[in-house]
């Protein structure tokens, strides 16, 4: 039996009897951290019970149908849900996080079990599967997918991600010019950049501070091109070889078009331009 600190009556189980004093279980262990809410003989019950009707660990190895599994989600779900339209408080957010093992940053068990690569391809797989299954012509994968698409570009023009690749040459160049560190993804933006600092006729370069939307099936993407130079030459430096690699044709006219609009030059610098860049930027 445990007795009840508030009017000093026992019970089993004090979680229903708190409604009596009008306090939830959560206040109730904020305010009585060394109480607790089930006897040990109404536990040791709970188990037995498990143990005949093979319920709880012992269930170990069995399946539920499709049926049971529906049927178990539909009475918690919505407002049957006994947690719905709550939050816990900053105390029992505080009281969970202290009880918690700690798993971030590297003690995180997933993180060290990616690295092996037979792990890490594996998880791949999976995720590829799981997301080759989604309804893609839905309204709700069509939202999901801009959003992401969104928060990606955004922390990408504030400089919080810098899209590494394994098979280029990628690293930062500290322009005094710019006074601004600048990230580089190919020897070709590493050439430009170069010629940027050396020549009288570029007065200004900053990374592209605009996020351009395109359709492709009516899918929304965001492209961000590369740089800005002089304040109204755009640019996009890309190797011929990948002018018509898969999404390039829709990122490249949809930058087309925004610099229409908003009257400013586009150019794709190739390895043609890079020869030439004196004249291709300042004529």
């Amino acid at each position: 039996m445990i007795k009840c600190p508030i009017c000093n009556n026992y019970f089993k189980a004090l979680a229903s009897h708190l409604r009596v004093h009008k306090i939830s279980s959560e206040e109730f262990l904020i305010k009585y951290p060394n109480c607790v809410l089930v006897s040990d003989d109404l536990k040791n019950r709970i188990s037995n019970t498990c143990k005949i009707n093979g319920s709880g660990k012992w269930m170990k190895g069995f399946k539920m149908s499709d049926e049971q599994k529906k049927a178990v989600s539909e009475r918690v779900k919505g407002e049957k849900n006994p947690f719905y339209g709550k939050k816990h408080s900053s105390e029992t957010k505080q009281r969970m996080s202290e009880n918690h093992a700690d798993f971030s940053g590297n003690k995180n068990p997933f993180k060290k079990w990616i690295e092996n690569e037979e792990n890490y391809n594996q998880w791949c797989e999976a995720r590829k599967a799981a997301l080759s299954n989604r309804d893609k012509n839905s309204e709700e994968y069509k939202s999901y997918c801009k959003e992401v698409s969104q928060r990606v570009s955004k922390l990408y023009l504030d400089g919080k991600l810098e899209p590494y690749g394994k098979n280029h040459i990628s690293g930062h160049f500290d322009s005094i010019k710019f006074n601004d560190r600048f990230y580089y993804q190919s020897s070709y933006e590493l050439k430009f950049l170069e010629f940027c600092e050396s020549s009288i006729k570029i007065n200004q370069l900053i990374k592209s501070p605009y996020r351009i939307e395109y359709e492709i099936d009516g899918r929304i993407y965001n492209y961000i091109p590369d740089f800005l130079v002089n304040n109204k030459i755009l640019i996009e430096i890309k190797p011929e070889s990948l002018l018509e690699f898969d999404k390039n044709p829709h990122k490249f006219k949809a930058g087309e078009n925004f610099c229409i609009k908003n009257d400013i030059k586009f150019i794709i610098v190739t390895e043609a331009e890079l020869e030439n860049l004196e004249k291709v930027l300042t004529t």
